[in-house]
Parts: structure tokens; sequence; C-alpha cells
């Protein structure tokens, strides 16, 4: 993204220094004794890798001058607008798989990939319907970790499971970044 942004704006002819981390973008324009900076504070959302790889394309092609300038921005904008090829369902039985891959990333027995699977599918019911109501958004990640650990921890009385192996396994998917 750094890279990207940072030959787009030489491709404009601006001097720009770029710092993006996942959830804020840095730029500051101009030589460094007279920079003007902004800061772009971002929440994190769903990495859609078919969007990415058409953004990546349009820079691509503004950078090589196959595109204009102003066709990559409305480009940009259709490409935004286009709506998800999967739907919340299968993003939720996405997050429940991931979950319990994650388990066996971590060497997991069998009780404990599916333990990470059930709390993943809890969790990610949490997501689908917080994302819902944008008042409830903040409360997505506090209302999932806390169920997730009370699920995890009636898991661990039936059966012999790593509490915090099945937790982080569940919970991961919602750290910035780490849902790609």
């Amino acid at each position: 993204m750094e890279l990207a942004l940072g030959h787009l704006a030489e491709r404009l002819g601006l001097l720009a220094q770029v710092l993006c981390t996942p959830t804020s973008m840095t730029i500051a324009f101009g030589p460094m004794h007279d920079q003007q900076v902004s800061l772009m504070r971002m929440e994190p959302g769903a990495i859609n890798l078919e969007k990415l790889d058409r953004v990546h394309a349009i820079v691509a092609g503004v950078l090589e001058r196959s595109l204009e300038v102003e066709q990559g921005l409305e480009d940009l904008r259709q490409t935004l607008r286009t709506e998800d090829r999967f739907g919340p369902r299968a993003m939720t039985l996405a997050t429940s798989a991931s979950a319990g891959a994650i388990a066996v990333f971590f060497n997991a027995n069998l009780h404990e990939i599916s333990a990470a699977a059930l709390v993943g599918l809890v969790v990610g019911l949490i997501t689908y319907f917080g994302k819902r109501r944008p008042h409830t958004a903040l409360l997505i990640e506090p209302v999932a970790a806390t169920l997730a650990a009370l699920l995890t921890v009636a898991i661990a009385c039936l059966f012999p499971i790593r509490i915090n192996l099945v937790l982080i396994a569940s919970l991961i998917i919602l750290v910035p970044g780490f849902s790609l």
C-alpha cells in the first residue's frame, strides 16, 4: 500500500511519504522542511481479495499510463460499489472454518479443533449480526471475546481442551489484518 501510494503520488507530480497500518494511513506531502501531514483513521474491514486484485490492476494501469487518472478513479469507485461475491452466511461459515484451521496450525487435537470451529461460528454470528447495526459495531470484539471465553470454558468442562489455544484460534480473525 505504501509503495503503491508513493508511486501514485510520484505519477501525479507530488512529493509524498506514506505510512500505512491496518487501521490508519499517514501521508506527508511536500519537502521535509515544509510538509503537510494528513492522517486518516480507518475502521478495519473485511478483506476482499477479488476487489484488492482489481484495485492493484487499476493502480498498475495508472502507473503504466495505460489508464488515465480520471478513468482510474472512476474504475476504483465502481470497484468499491460492487457487491461482495460471498454473502454474510458464507463469511460466517468461513470464520468457523478458519478457527478450526488455525487450531490445526497450533497442533490441536480433534476436541480442540471442533471446539475452535464451534466457538469460531459463534464469533462469526456475532460479527454478522453486530455489523448489521452501526451503533453496535464497536461492541463486536468485546462481546465476541466474552461469549467465546464463556463457551470455551463450558466446553472445557466437558472435554479435555487447551482453553488458550481454542480462544486464540477462534478470536484471531478479529485482529485487524489477520482475517487474510
